[in-house]
């Protein structure tokens, strides 16, 4: 999935966003993440087009589960995954 424009509720842009960080390896993130229930937007390596969202897996207060799948090479089989999403809207500052 590509979020190619996203502004939150003040209009300020996703990379603006104390939760966005650009770049960076999962290590990395891990060490960010302390907390249970905490989150961090990061750019990714994925193009849009390598990943197909299919039927809906579940939801949750915070967003929906699809089943999915992932094509990382032009010569390789599809990967089976599970595609998070978040709501817009669904955590207010202090949950972030």
């Amino acid at each position: 999935m590509q979020v190619t424009e996203w502004y939150g509720s003040s209009g300020t842009p996703l990379e603006d966003e104390p939760f966005y960080h650009g770049y960076m390896e999962r290590m990395e993130t891990e060490r960010c993440l302390t907390k249970n229930g905490e989150f961090l937007v990061r750019k990714s390596l994925i193009r849009n087009v390598e990943v197909v969202l299919g039927c809906r897996l579940g939801h949750g207060e915070f967003g929906e589960v699809f089943k999915g799948s992932l094509t990382v090479g032009l010569f390789t089989k599809p990967i089976e995954v599970a595609v998070k999403t978040l709501k817009e809207g669904s955590l207010s500052s202090d949950d972030r």
